[in-house]
C-alpha cells in the first residue's frame, strides 16, 4: 500500500495491475468489479492525487504508467466545438463525447472528473451498453476479453453539469500552468528555452507538460511514472487510443485499508 499526503490528508493507493496490462477504458470497470468481489469502495486514482504521488517523495518508483479518473476532449486548434467531439483512428473504435452547452467554443478542452464504468459505453453489433452493464451481466473477465475489433463506437455519456470547461487550451504540446480544478495544462505557455528542470526530489516545478494531438481527441488523461524519458512525471498525456494498455492504480478509502492489507498479506503467503 502506498501513502500520499494530499490536502492535509493521507491518501492510500494500491497498484491493481502493472504496466501494459489493461486496455485504456477498462480500468474503471476492473476497479468496480474488484469492489463487488471484496466489498470495498476503491476508485480509480484521481488526477490531483496522482499528480502528488508522481511529484513528491518516492511513491512514483512503485507506480506504472496509468490512466486517472478524468476524461478529456478537444478539437483541432482553431476549430469550434461541434455537437460532438470525435476521435477516430484507423482500425480503432470511434470515441465520442457530446459538447453540450459548449458547442461553438474554440481552443478549449472539456474535462470530466470522477469517471465511472456507467459513463463509458461500447457499441457492438448495433447495441450500445455501458461497461457497467456489460461487466455486471457478463462478468468482468468477459468484458476484459472483449475484442475491440467488434466495437464500432465508444461513447462517454457525460451530462452538461459534469463537463469542466478548460479555456485557452494549448494548441500544441508544451509546458504550461495547470488549470486549478482539473490539473490540465492551460493558458500560460513558457517561452522557448525555459523548460523547467525537476530540481530537488520534493521541489518539482509547478508547470506541467501537456502532450496532445494536433487533431481532435476524446479519451482519458494518462500519467507516466518513468524518469528515463525527459520529465515524464510532469507530463499530462491526452493522446492515447482505445487499444493502448496501461497499469491500474486505485485509491483506497480509510475504512477499507485493513481489508486491503489483509488481501495483500494473503497474496504474499501464496
Amino acid at each position: 500500500m502506498l501513502k500520499v499526503q494530499a490536502g492535509g490528508q493521507t491518501k492510500n493507493l494500491i497498484v491493481l495491475r502493472g504496466d501494459d496490462t489493461t486496455e485504456f477504458f477498462k480500468a474503471h470497470p476492473l476497479v468496480e468489479a474488484f469492489n463487488n468481489k471484496h466489498g470495498t469502495g476503491l476508485t480509480v486514482v484521481s488526477h490531483p492525487v496522482a499528480d502528488i504521488a508522481l511529484n513528491f517523495g518516492k511513491t512514483w518508483q512503485s507506480l506504472p504508467i496509468f490512466a486517472v479518473d478524468a476524461a478529456i476532449a478537444y478539437e483541432e486548434p482553431g476549430t469550434a466545438l461541434g455537437k460532438e467531439i470525435v476521435f477516430s483512428v484507423q482500425d480503432e473504435p470511434r470515441v465520442v463525447l457530446a459538447s453540450g452547452k459548449y458547442q461553438g467554443e474554440k481552443d478549449a478542452a472539456l474535462v470530466t472528473l470522477g469517471l465511472t464504468s456507467a459513463d463509458i459505453a461500447y457499441t457492438i453489433g448495433g447495441i450500445t451498453r455501458t461497461l457497467k452493464e456489460i461487466w455486471e451481466t457478463d462478468g468482468i473477465e468477459s468484458l476484459l476479453a472483449t475484442d475491440l475489433g467488434a466495437v464500432s463506437e465508444i461513447q462517454l455519456l457525460v451530462t452538461n453539469d459534469r463537463l469542466k470547461w478548460v479555456q485557452n487550451f494549448p494548441a500544441s504540446s508544451d509546458w504550461c500552468r495547470p488549470h486549478a480544478e482539473t490539473g490540465v495544462p492551460q493558458v500560460e505557455v513558457l517561452e522557448p528555452g525555459l523548460i523547467p528542470d525537476r530540481g530537488e526530489e520534493d521541489s518539482p516545478t509547478d508547470d506541467r507538460e501537456l502532450c496532445r494531438l494536433y487533431s481532435s481527441y476524446v479519451g482519458l488523461l494518462v500519467r507516466n511514472s518513468s524518469i528515463h524519458i525527459g520529465n515524464c512525471r510532469q507530463g499530462v498525456d491526452a493522446r492515447y487510443r482505445a487499444s493502448d494498455q496501461f497499469g491500474v492504480v486505485a485509491e483506497v478509502p480509510d475504512a477499507d485499508v485493513p481489508k486491503i492489507q489483509a488481501i495483500l498479506d494473503k497474496q504474499k503467503e501464496v
